[in-house]
């Protein structure tokens, strides 16, 4: 957004319904807020003391936009017209059907619960209008940039500008990914072009965060593109093994974790690794994972393990983005992640679950530290819960087993004290340690 450009505000309305749908409306108007938009919401813009009936209908009735976050508490009140509720929409029904005279709309819905028909929930003075769906709380950020586009006018696949004549002689753009579409199997030679192709694309990432406004919101298209081919490279490869070079020679591209020279190249291999234990994991692949994991990644001159990636691919920006707006570093980095999958076969949830999986991995082998993206205080564990279905089914002693090749266990003893010794972790959040492997 240039300094020219007046910035638009929001009107949140929506019901008190419980603690856990007012922290969700909270989330909600902080993505919108860092979308660029002056978010009104009484959590922070009505004081203790004010009138609050005066003030919603002061808003209600003069901002620029209104978005209505409806569950069926909130339409129940609405339509029959009870508490604050009941009074905005008395506003809002006004100022929709003017509005619609006009041709024009500043009211959105966006409706968290469906009927029994599977419709959405909504006013009957919104009935037939477009709603934005939000019954899905993990796309919760994905369904804002939505909101965005269509208040700043920005569609999703905007018409492509048209470039210059290109140099013949050295453009890549990475063609490798289009052979790999349309190739049953990966050969040897289409990997290593594949591998210079996109160190040379994450190269260009990389110039990009380095010298990049940071007043401006980063733009994360091209990694998004780089994810989606990389879904294909995970499934066609010949052998495990080719994935671990292709991490391997990546992250001797980093020379320095604690520079900002290299902040595409680190987003990219740490989620690209995560990504593909998290294809294992949905697979139940474990000779996947163990060559994944057990693979001899060489950097700096010696040999280490995969929890390297956890040291090195962390982003400068995200530590620059963090002290300049108030944001924790760890979900932060798990917000972009979350951008950066839109449109793969794996979201955020199941990065998340292998996310978890990967550090209980480490711990139970004895490696360093791998840090799960996510905050103690406002854990996404409760979010995602119902996708986690890969940790909680260790629950069952034969899923147990089936990983002991991984951990280098030979019997349930050896896990038992091994996993005892183990103090917090991730995982016990999703399965406390007295419920692992106590049923067949």
């Amino acid at each position: 957004m240039s300094e020219q450009e007046e910035i638009q505000n929001i009107f949140i309305s929506y019901a008190h319904t419980n603690e856990e749908h007012k922290k969700r409306v909270e989330e909600i108007g902080n993505e919108l807020m860092y979308l660029g938009f002056d978010v009104i919401l009484d959590a922070w813009s009505f004081k203790k003391g004010e009138d609050l009936n005066k003030k919603m209908e002061q808003y209600a009735d003069t901002s620029d936009n209104i978005l209505i976050i409806g569950d069926k508490n909130y339409v129940e009140k609405a339509n029959n017209r009870e508490s604050g509720v009941g009074k905005e929409s008395v506003i809002f029904t006004d100022s929709y059907m003017r509005n619609l005279s006009r041709n024009q709309n500043n009211i959105y819905y966006a409706y968290t619960e469906v009927d029994e028909e599977g419709q959405p929930v909504m006013p009957r003075y919104l009935k037939g209008n477009f709603a934005f769906d939000f019954t899905d709380k993990i796309r919760d950020f994905e369904k804002c940039e939505e909101i965005a586009r269509t208040l700043y006018d920005e569609p999703l696949i905007p018409k492509p500008k048209i470039g210059k004549k290109p140099d013949f002689a050295n453009i890549v753009s990475l063609r490798s990914a289009k052979r790999i579409e349309r190739s049953e199997e990966i050969s040897k030679s289409l990997l290593n072009e594949y591998i210079e192709d996109l160190k040379m694309e994450l190269g260009e990432m990389d110039k990009y965060f380095l010298n990049r406004d940071t007043d401006t919101k980063p733009d994360f298209a091209k990694l998004q593109s780089l994810m989606k081919t990389w879904g294909n490279v995970v499934k066609k490869v010949s052998k495990p093994n080719d994935i671990s070079k292709i991490i391997e020679s990546l992250l001797k591209t980093i020379d320095d974790f604690s520079s900002q020279s290299k902040d595409g190249t680190k987003i990219f291999t740490r989620i690209a690794f995560v990504y593909t234990v998290a294809y294992a994991i949905d697979n139940e692949d474990f000779d996947y994972m163990e060559d994944l994991f057990k693979y001899d990644y060489s950097y700096d001159n010696r040999d280490t393990g995969f929890y390297i990636i956890s040291t090195l691919c962390n982003p400068k920006f995200i530590y620059v983005e963090s002290f300049q707006f108030g944001y924790m570093y760890a979900p932060r980095y798990l917000e972009i992640e979350d951008i950066i999958l839109r449109g793969n076969e794996y979201n955020i949830a199941n990065v998340f679950e292998a996310d978890i999986f990967i550090q209980f991995v480490c711990e139970m082998l004895g490696y360093d530290k791998w840090y799960v993206l996510d905050s103690d205080i406002y854990s996404r564990t409760n979010k995602f819960s119902p996708d986690l279905k890969f940790i909680k089914s260790l629950k069952r002693e034969r899923k147990v087993k089936q990983l002991f090749s991984i951990l280098n266990l030979n019997d349930m003893k050896e896990f038992e004290e091994k996993i005892n010794n183990l103090n917090y972790i991730k995982l016990f959040s999703v399965i406390e340690k007295e419920n692992i492997a106590t049923e067949k």
